[in-house]
C-alpha cells in the first residue's frame, strides 16, 4: 500500500486583496525575493495562467492576478515555511470585486444553482469546486491533505455599495462561514478574518464593515481578527502596495498557524 505524505492545507478566499493586486514595483530596491519550497499553492479565480489550476511547489513573487503582482500568499508562505513543522499547501479561490451579499451567497440560500459569473452564489460555488480540485491534485501528487484553517480577505465591495449592504455584513459573513464549514464537513474550521484597510471615498461604509468583521471574530470561538490598523492601503485607495501585502501575509500566517494549533 502506498503511504501518502501528510500536508497541512490553508485556504485563502475573498476578493482582490486575496487575489493579489499589489504591484511588485512598489517593493524597495533592497528587497530580497525568496522561494518557499516547502509550500505548495493551488489556485483558481482571476489569476495569471502560469499558476492556474495546478499545484505549484514553491511560492514566490508574482503569483497574484498577474506575474508582476502579488498578494498575501507570499507572506503566508514565508511564515509557514519558517514556523510550521510540516509541509504546507495553500488552496486559493478569490475573485476581484466580488461581494458578500450576492457573489458569495452561501449554498443554503440559493434558489437555483448558479451557472455563470454574476449569478447569486457563483463565487461560493467556484470556491467549493476549487477546494475539491486542489485536494484531489494534492492526493494525486502523493499527499494526504488536512485542512487546517481559512484566511478570509474581503469586504471592500460591500463597504462601497450602500449603508444597507454594509449593515448586513455581519449576518452575511456568519452565514458564509457556517456554509463553508458545512461544505467541508469541518464544523470547527478556524477562520482568520482580515480587516479591510480602505476608507472613503473608495468605500464610504468601510467603518461599518470593519466593525462587523471584528464583531464576527469576537463572537466565533474558532475565528480571529487580523488587524490592518497599522498597515495602510496603497495609492489607489483599495489595494495594498507590495511591502504592505507582505506584512499582512505574515500576520495572516501567524494567525492561521495559531488557530490551527489551538483547534
Amino acid at each position: 500500500m502506498i503511504k501518502l505524505k501528510d500536508i497541512d492545507v490553508y485556504l485563502i478566499a475573498g476578493q482582490s486583496n486575496a487575489v493579489g493586486c499589489s504591484d511588485l514595483s512598489t517593493l524597495p530596491e533592497d528587497f530580497v525575493p525568496e522561494v518557499f519550497d516547502r509550500v505548495v499553492i493551488y489556485q483558481e479565480g482571476n489569476f495569471c495562467p502560469d499558476f492556474y489550476a495546478k499545484p505549484v511547489r514553491g511560492v514566490k513573487l508574482g503569483m497574484g492576478c498577474k506575474t508582476d503582482q502579488m498578494g498575501i500568499e507570499y507572506g503566508i508562505a514565508k511564515y509557514l515555511q519558517e514556523h510550521s513543522e510540516n509541509d504546507c499547501a495553500l488552496i486559493r479561490y478569490a475573485m476581484g470585486g466580488s461581494n458578500l451579499y450576492h457573489d458569495w451567497m452561501p449554498r443554503f440560500l440559493w434558489e437555483a444553482e448558479p451557472r455563470f459569473i454574476g449569478q447569486h452564489g457563483f463565487s461560493f460555488k467556484c470556491w467549493a469546486e476549487t477546494v475539491e480540485n486542489g485536494l484531489n491534485c494534492l492526493m494525486n501528487e502523493g499527499c494526504m491533505p488536512r485542512i487546517k484553517a481559512l484566511a478570509w480577505m474581503q469586504g471592500e465591495s460591500d463597504a462601497a455599495r450602500s449603508a444597507e449592504r454594509a449593515g448586513e455584513y455581519l449576518k452575511n459573513l456568519s452565514d458564509l462561514v457556517f456554509s463553508m464549514r458545512v461544505q467541508l464537513r469541518l464544523p470547527s474550521l478556524p477562520v482568520a478574518v482580515g480587516e479591510i484597510a480602505t476608507h472613503a471615498p473608495a468605500a464610504p461604509w468601510s467603518d461599518e464593515v470593519r466593525a462587523a468583521q471584528k464583531a464576527f471574530a469576537e463572537s466565533d470561538k474558532n475565528a480571529a481578527f487580523v488587524s490592518t490598523k497599522d498597515i495602510p492601503v496603497g495609492r489607489d485607495g483599495l489595494h495594498f502596495d507590495a511591502p504592505e501585502a507582505v506584512r499582512l501575509g505574515l500576520r495572516f500566517g501567524e494567525t492561521l498557524l495559531s488557530l490551527a494549533a489551538g483547534n
